[in-house]
């Protein structure tokens, strides 16, 4: 009787568990974190790096096409168009440029922001599966569940015995 009650308490004591508390992962899926200015250089936009203070600004005038007579007597066809300043030709090339470079930038932050969300979709199903694979290692066995009425009932059977032995010794 005393060797099975021995045996009881050492596989009772032996039903414990092993919980590690280090890094579930030893790597992370998500790229460095990459600025539009490591790949490509971003400039200001300030207008005075190109528009020089001296050029003259006057109202657009309306061309008809026609024959241009000069002084010297040489003559050039004219097309029909819109006359425009010297710093009206240059602020327009200015913002062709910067709506080009804008429309880049848009591409690479959309392409930046794409691969992100596919980082962080697939880093989600990653960690669902360890939560769910975590959680079912962390399920309770049917000893320790029932480790407390066990012990409830070790606990009488010992005061039990204790009371049968007392009382067989008198």
């Amino acid at each position: 009787m005393k060797v099975l009650i021995f045996l009881f308490i050492i596989g009772m004591m032996s039903c414990t568990r092993v919980v590690y508390n280090g890094d579930a992962f030893q790597y992370s899926i998500f790229p460095e974190y990459l600025e539009l200015d490591s790949i490509k250089a971003i400039h200001e936009d300030d207008t005075s790096d190109v528009i020089d203070s001296s050029y003259n600004d006057f109202k657009s005038l309306p061309l008809d096409s026609g024959v241009f007579y000069s002084i010297h007597g040489d003559t050039s066809n004219l097309p029909p168009g819109v006359l425009i300043s010297d710093r009206k030709a240059a602020l327009y090339i200015f913002y062709k440029s910067s709506w080009e470079r804008y429309q880049k930038e848009v591409k690479y932050i959309s392409m930046l922001n794409r691969e992100y969300y596919d980082k962080a979709v697939a880093a989600e199903v990653l960690y669902q599966k360890e939560i769910a694979r975590l959680s079912k290692e962390a399920e309770r066995t049917w000893i320790e569940d029932n480790m407390g009425s066990i012990g409830f009932v070790a606990g009488m059977l010992v005061v039990i015995l204790n009371v049968m032995a007392l009382n067989g010794v008198q």
